[in-house]
This record gives C-alpha cells, structure tokens and sequence, in this order.
C-alpha cells in the first residue's frame, strides 16, 4: 500500500490545477524515444523541463513504457514502482494514457485525481465533472490492483 499511495500523491500533484497546464501533449502522443525519455528525465531531476517538448514523442508504439514515462516525471521513484506501473494490463494502461492524452488536448483542461485501492482484480473506474461557472471540474481515476508484493494467482 505505502507504495502505491506514494506514487498516487505525486501523480496528484503533477495534475493538480497548478501544475495542469504545465505538461506537455507530446509527452503521451507517438514514440518516446530511449535519448528523449533520458532528456526528459534529465530535465526533471534538475527541475528545467524545457517549455517546447516537440521532441518527446510520449507512448503509443511501445518502444517507451508507461511506466518508463511515470519514473522519468518523478512520480515512479525507482525500478520497483515503474515494474508496478508496467504490471497493469495493457488495455487499462491504454485507458489511462487516452485520459491523460484527451485532457491534455482541450481547453481548458481538467485537473485529474488519482486514487488507489485494494482489489483481488484490475478494476479502472473514471468519472468526470465538467466545469461550471462555480467549480472548475475535474477527473477522477480510481485504479484498483492487488498490493504491489501480492503474487497473481496466475503465477502461483
């Protein structure tokens, strides 16, 4: 549980309203490449993510994983995270980069809020909010997964 709340309050921050508008589209569209990804991990280690990120071809053909991407934004801290990342099915990874994508394009763009829970099963539940002239609106993703340690069934 400690890691996957770790990683959901960093996901939390980099979509919160304040930081929304700060990521770039190209970061999830494409291919990410290998000297990209190791640009972009660069750049935020020393907190200089450059403002034209047309380089950065993000997911999409599989040559860069979506956990590959959470580790080089800061919010899988280390190999364990990112292989907890990458162990969700790819069709709900799918999902969540289409979100991430979706919101991205459009204006003004909603802030997400990532929550994990506890589950015998992948579960993926989204709901969102649209804005009004009394709330901005948001996303929420609820992702439920065995604890990060729980071995499949499958594999046992």
């Amino acid at each position: 549980m400690p890691t996957a709340q770790t990683m959901f309050v960093d996901l939390n921050a980099l979509f919160s309203p304040a930081n929304i508008d700060n990521l770039e589209p190209a970061w999830f569209n494409g291919s990410l490449t290998e000297p990209a990804l190791a640009s972009l991990t660069g750049a935020v280690a020393n907190e200089t993510v450059p403002g034209d990120t047309t380089f950065i071809g993000g997911l999409g053909t599989g040559s860069v994983t979506l956990g590959q991407l959470a580790r080089a934004l800061s919010v899988a801290k280390n190999q364990f995270h990112q292989d907890f990342i990458d162990s969700i099915p790819e069709g709900m990874r799918q999902c969540l980069t289409a979100l991430i994508r979706h919101d991205l394009s459009r204006n003004p763009r909603l802030p997400i809020t990532w929550s994990w829970a506890p589950g015998y099963d992948y579960e993926l539940t989204v709901w969102e909010c649209p804005g009004t002239s009394v709330s901005p609106g948001g996303i929420t993703v609820l992702l439920k997964t065995r604890y990060p340690l729980d071995g499949h069934p499958k594999d046992l």
